[in-house]
């Protein structure tokens, strides 16, 4: 509830009003961590209540942690898993991903994200169930083009709600229910 996300505001130095992105992964290259970073600090020159969660964990969390002394905007948690990832997930609007896609499209979608992504990425199959510019966005370009993206997205409140209800109107399509029906399905034909 509120006040649960009022204490974690507080433990971790984020205000209500701050517009919050969120990482959830493994910390490898393959997630394209260094445009990621590039992208924040593009966005944090521009819009100065950005902050960046980090969730997760891998041989570029140091790096991260090192990074986060110098920018206390950026916030890197470690894993977190059940209630007190959800509660993570429900500081922020926009999930930043912009390299390999995989199942956490599916937590974004849960908690009304906008996952936003590099066409350019690997990524597993999953990417398959993001609808670009409807309920999250895949990129062309680089660092630059990733940071624009996510500032026009702010900075045009009914294009970011309409994406978030997109998002949570997914999370019913891409059930554990469905994708064991469809699988059983898939083999009887």
């Amino acid at each position: 509830d509120e006040s649960e996300l009022e204490i974690l505001r507080g433990i971790i130095g984020i205000s209500g009003s701050d517009r919050v992105a969120l990482f959830c992964g493994s910390l490898y290259e393959e997630k394209r961590i260094d445009v990621m970073i590039e992208s924040a600090l593009i966005i944090k020159e521009k819009i100065k209540d950005f902050q960046l969660i980090v969730i997760g964990d891998g041989p570029l969390k140091p790096n991260l942690e090192v990074l986060a002394k110098d920018h206390p905007w950026i916030h890197v948690v470690g894993i977190q898993n059940g209630v007190e990832k959800a509660k993570y997930f429900k500081l922020a609007s926009i999930m930043f991903n912009p390299g390999l896609v995989g199942l956490h499209i599916v937590d974004a979608f849960c908690s009304s994200l906008v996952m936003v992504t590099l066409k350019g990425s690997a990524h597993s199959p999953e990417i398959s169930y993001l609808e670009n510019r409807k309920n999250g966005l895949i990129v062309d370009g680089g660092s630059a083009e990733y940071a624009a993206a996510i500032i026009e997205l702010y900075n045009t409140s009914s294009t970011l709600a309409s994406m978030q209800l997109n998002s949570k109107k997914s999370s019913a399509i891409y059930t554990l229910e469905n994708m064991v029906e469809n699988f059983a399905q898939g083999i009887k034909r």
